[in-house]
């Protein structure tokens, strides 16, 4: 975890919790405006849930459907994940799955030969859903997205879809064929032009660039920065969900999208404070014990069997004591196997303990940025570093509640050559909430 000198804290979030109110002013639409984007996105989700998730070749998981998020300085994103090209019922599926296995039976050529000729069809039939997808995204675009009026000239929509090969084996030891991504984004203002008739859809046809981009040897170093910030984001007091994802667009810089968990009414525990949470339970417990013990003596048996006979209505009967109320305790195991005990918060935080913890936060990502945002090569030095943070429990939900931070490359790099100060990195930034 990256720690901050305590001397520095009360400057850097006082910095903060200034600049905060000051960027989210001018910077993020208004609620009015923001009420049309969302509904935009709503109506742009739909369409591509049809074209994409369901009408194209590619195979994406049923109980999937497209989101998409704004973010404020770029426009509209929907990142999308595939499961495969083929599904299990297509030939080429199971006749590459039977001499995949024959394979490793025994080394035969002719087999090899076979294995050789699947894999190119395998190839092949595989581009040529490519080619259908992104007939079916041009479609979007010049009929759908084209109508949409709610974005500034200046935003752009993007579509990226993350392509997952069916086999491991294929394109082992070989040049890679396939694309990691298949990306479109196309400016709002373009779209605009095409609606108003200023430009044919031949024109706009020609100006859509498809990008097929396979992940090289940049992908890794973004991997590791998804991993440093999902630390950073990992905190005792407001739970994130620990999984960050990332997007290079070229002329923008990096975009990173998190979220906070569904547990984000939970404090994760620490061992030795788990160790405190039980022995005060204990307590508690032993207390309670204790108090029905004395009540019990209290009440003489015999007395009370007199009074009974006697048919007296009101009897001096002692209150009970009430149970005592013990803390959640929720123990959660990742995928991973990792294990993580949460309890239920007993106190709501206040407006200002949320904005502080959010301000220390932001502090402890930016410094995480100044620190390692300079191995991002494939950043230009006039391009951003951007990251959205949904608050909510919900992945791309409507309503959202955005933290954002936007860092220019050039200054992450000064930063890091000691060139400026943490405070002043901090000041160069850009971060509200939306």
């Amino acid at each position: 975890m990256f720690k901050i000198k305590k001397i520095n804290i009360i400057v850097i979030l006082t910095v903060l919790f200034c600049l905060s109110l000051t960027n989210s002013a001018d910077a993020f639409p208004t609620e009015k405006d923001r009420v049309k984007i969302d509904q935009d996105i709503e109506i742009m989700e739909n369409v591509l849930s049809k074209l994409i998730i369901y009408d194209s070749p590619i195979w994406f998981s049923g109980s999937k459907k497209v989101r998409g998020i704004y973010l404020d300085g770029f426009g509209v994103l929907f990142d999308l994940e595939s499961i495969g090209f083929f599904s299990s019922k297509e030939s080429v599926w199971e006749q590459f799955s039977v001499l995949k296995k024959g394979m490793y039976v025994n080394d035969d050529k002719n087999l090899k030969k076979k294995l050789d000729d699947a894999e190119e069809q395998y190839l092949k039939n595989a581009e040529n859903k490519i080619e259908e997808t992104k007939s079916l995204l041009l479609k979007f675009f010049t009929d759908y997205a084209s109508s949409v009026r709610s974005l500034d000239q200046a935003d752009r929509i993007c579509v990226n879809i993350r392509l997952t090969t069916d086999f491991k084996i294929i394109e082992d030891n070989k040049e890679k064929r396939l694309p990691d991504h298949l990306r479109v984004c196309v400016s709002v203002a373009d779209l605009a032009d095409y609606r108003k008739e200023k430009i044919s859809k031949s024109k706009l046809t020609k100006m859509i660039n498809f990008l097929e981009l396979k992940d090289g040897e940049e992908a890794k170093n973004i991997k590791i920065m998804e991993n440093i910030l999902d630390t950073v984001l990992e905190t005792d007091d407001y739970r994130f969900s620990g999984k960050t994802r990332s997007m290079y667009l070229d002329g923008f810089g990096l975009l990173l999208f998190s979220t906070t968990s569904s547990w984000n009414d939970l404090i994760k525990i620490k061992e030795s404070d788990l160790k405190k949470i039980l022995s005060k339970t204990e307590k508690k417990l032993k207390q309670f014990e204790i108090e029905i013990k004395e009540k019990e003596k209290i009440i003489d048996k015999k007395e009370l069997e007199a009074k009974l006979k006697e048919k007296v209505k009101e009897l001096d009967i002692p209150e009970l004591p009430e149970i005592p109320e013990l803390p959640e305790i929720r123990i959660i195991t990742d995928d991973d196997e990792s294990v993580h005990i949460f309890y239920n918060k007993e106190v709501e935080l206040t407006e200002e303990e949320q904005d502080s913890l959010l301000n220390e936060t932001v502090s402890k990502i930016i410094q995480a940025l100044g620190q390692y945002g300079h191995t991002l090569k494939t950043v230009k030095e006039n391009e951003n570093i951007m990251l959205a943070i949904n608050l909510n429990c919900r992945d791309w939900g409507r309503n959202s509640n955005f933290l954002y931070i936007k860092i220019k490359k050039s200054d992450i790099t000064k930063y890091n050559k000691d060139k400026i100060s943490l405070e002043k990195l901090l000041q160069c930034s850009k971060f509200w909430r939306g």
